[in-house]
């Protein structure tokens, strides 16, 4: 090759870029649209804690422990609220305006929480569906007898309450459309 092949080659380039730049601007978008579509049809998008948050933390811990009582379903989280004493006429206001507020949304399936969880009672052969809350008690005699009932529920207990009565939940789930799986 000779020591000029090199300089025409670069000549050349630079006269097709020189004089037709917004073909070649096209090109490179063309280029850059199609790697951009290979690339997002292979994606995919695990934003699952295991796969962002370090191992063998106390918090990765803590979230296996979670997992073990609540499994692992990607279309529920929970918000926690945790107060001493938790079941007051305060708290129990509180916990009803999230749940309504949530309930309201349109990017919620449904929220499950102290005061819209159902009290089922069976009696010879018969059963009873009713709230736990149908309305938030005042006096504090019927406040204790709430968090008794609601603390005894095997299907509340240590799950929407905690055993120590101190932590309440509340569930709530998202259509699985919502999910960003990729």
């Amino acid at each position: 090759m000779s020591e000029r092949a090199g300089p025409r080659l670069f000549d050349r380039l630079f006269s097709l870029v020189s004089g037709h730049p917004w073909a070649i601007i096209l090109v490179f978008a063309v280029l850059c649209a199609v790697a951009v579509y290979v690339q997002s049809v292979r994606a995919t998008y695990d934003m699952s804690y295991r796969t962002m948050a370090p191992r063998n933390t106390p918090e990765a811990l803590e979230f296996e422990r979670f997992v073990e009582v609540f499994g692992e379903a990607t279309d529920v989280f929970f918000i926690g609220l945790k107060a001493e004493p938790l079941i007051t006429a305060e708290n129990l206001a509180m916990i009803e305006r999230i749940t309504r507020f949530l309930e309201e949304d349109p990017l919620t399936d449904s929220v499950t929480s102290l005061t819209n969880a159902h009290d089922i009672l069976g009696d010879r052969g018969t059963l009873e569906v009713a709230k736990f809350v149908e309305e938030i008690p005042e006096g504090e005699a019927e406040l204790r007898a709430l968090e008794l009932r609601l603390r005894s529920d095997p299907l509340l207990a240590n799950g929407l309450i905690s055993a120590d009565g101190t932590t309440a939940a509340i569930m709530v789930r998202v259509p699985e459309s919502r999910r960003h799986t990729g």
